[in-house]
């Protein structure tokens, strides 16, 4: 071997040897756990994707897909804005046309032991509104909002905390609904 190979060999053998045992990461099973609750967390309290301001389309409608459990927002029959959902279980959600209606910042429902923050009237008790809570406001049930997606409530339309906010604030008040 040269002379230079041997001293390229050495720096390499050199650096090498200087990084040490201590300094290759560990996998830590704990800290992966705490990642993958986080991610998690983040698919129910996070907007679904970009949404648009409302204020700039007209003709708008609701379309309710429960079989993909999600909910469309059109302008023109155009959609707009898709959102993750979950409906009921057991096809509790109603199907047909409605309008929406009147809406609050937070209900609770003892009989349930569950209640929800910004609710959107569609049709008598059956709301859209955010993954439930407990009593306060705020106070979301890790374990129903890792359910969004598939079947879950008693009939109602759940979305993320964050689109439930954006529903709340931006579909005006008779914008019609369809639910299939």
């Amino acid at each position: 071997m040269s002379q230079s190979a041997q001293q390229s060999a050495s720096r390499v053998s050199a650096s090498a040897s200087s990084l040490g045992r201590q300094q290759v990461p560990v996998f830590n099973q704990a800290i992966q756990e705490q990642r993958d609750k986080e991610a998690q967390r983040a698919r129910w309290t996070n907007p679904t994707g970009k949404q648009p301001d409302l204020s700039q389309y007209s003709d708008l409608s609701v379309k309710v897909s429960i079989t993909k459990q999600e909910v469309y927002v059109q302008s023109g029959g155009e959609t707009i804005y898709t959102m993750i959902a979950s409906t009921g279980l057991n096809d509790t959600t109603p199907r047909g046309n409605y309008v929406i209606g009147m809406r609050g910042d937070h209900f609770y429902n003892p009989a349930e032991g569950m209640g929800a923050d910004y609710w959107v009237r569609f049709n008598g008790p059956f709301l859209f509104h955010s993954v439930p809570t407990g009593a306060n406001s705020g106070e979301y049930m890790e374990e129903e909002g890792n359910k969004l997606g598939q079947p879950a409530s008693h009939g109602c339309v759940r979305l993320t905390v964050a689109d439930a906010e954006w529903f709340y604030n931006q579909i005006p008040e008779g914008t019609p609904v369809t639910i299939a």
